[in-house]
């Protein structure tokens, strides 16, 4: 018993772990975007997040909205992710981030001027 709740707090760490990967790679190239996020390039930033996760390995998929992973060490342990929520999750933060940038922005000027 002792055993399987160590396990599953290991696993539960190890969760958090790719979660913040994920969390820091996908804000850095966000932060790093001067443009709008193109559903294209919103898939290829997966692309490179999944990629910096150990032991797996993300590829593109035949879709548009699939990519690939598969484990490095059994390549034959792989599954078809559809991304579009993910995608359009991407583009919609995205686009939120850039108007409110724009509203702090206004209030700047406006603050700058009165």
């Amino acid at each position: 018993m002792e055993g399987s709740a160590a396990d599953t707090a290991d696993a539960r760490r190890e969760e958090q772990a790719r979660a913040l990967v994920l969390y820091h790679a996908l804000r850095r190239e966000l932060s790093r975007l001067d443009e709008d996020l193109s559903p294209r390039e919103a898939r290829a930033m997966l692309l490179r997040a999944l990629n910096l996760l150990p032991g797996l390995r993300a590829v593109a998929g035949e879709r548009p909205h699939q990519i690939e992973v598969e484990q490095e060490q059994d390549p034959r342990v792989r599954a078809h992710v559809n991304v579009q929520d993910a995608v359009d999750s991407l583009r919609a933060v995205w686009s939120d981030y850039q108007l409110l940038l724009e509203r702090e922005s206004g209030r700047q000027r406006r603050s700058a001027g009165a």
